[in-house]
């Protein structure tokens, strides 16, 4: 599975942005991210007004296995209620082919897409920050922010 890498439109649409991401590369045809923001956040108005306050927001992470499953994929809580670790990821990586992460940036979350372990550490395929390759350490700090890894699912076709 390749994940074409895609910008989020709003700050906090990383989220719409993840799903969007991977349905696609798992070879559906998914709607743009306002509109999986409108059916999520049950709002008519964001292809409109993405950027007001209304539209502008997070998911809660325990939506994110439904908002999976609206595009006919799984997403499997990885360590649910506890510490997710570097060998949890590598373990769920190795089962393939995705993990989303929701990171602790210390002043808000985020949510990003590891797809594969490579010599210089882990594949991110991140919405806001792009496409990189950087150590587990890197990303479990929240991308030097100071954070941490708050949750983690692995996400696969069903």
């Amino acid at each position: 599975m390749t994940i074409v890498p895609e910008t989020q439109a709003q700050s906090n649409w990383c989220w719409a942005t993840c799903v969007r991401m991977v349905a696609q590369a798992a070879g559906s045809s998914p709607p743009e991210q306002c509109a999986i923001v409108n059916q999520f956040l049950s709002r008519s108005d964001c292809c409109v007004n993405g950027a007001s306050e209304a539209c502008d927001k997070p998911l809660e992470a325990t939506r994110i296995p439904l908002l999976y499953s609206a595009f006919a994929l799984v997403a499997d809580a990885l360590e649910p209620g506890g510490a997710v670790t570097e060998p949890i990821v590598r373990q769920a990586l190795q089962a393939g082919p995705v993990v989303q992460l929701l990171l602790d940036l210390g002043s808000a979350y985020h949510y990003t897409l590891l797809t594969a372990t490579t010599a210089g550490g882990y594949d991110v395929v991140d919405p806001l920050y792009g496409p990189f390759t950087n150590t587990w350490a890197y990303i479990a700090s929240g991308f030097d922010q100071g954070g941490s890894v708050s949750a983690a699912w692995r996400v696969h076709p069903r």
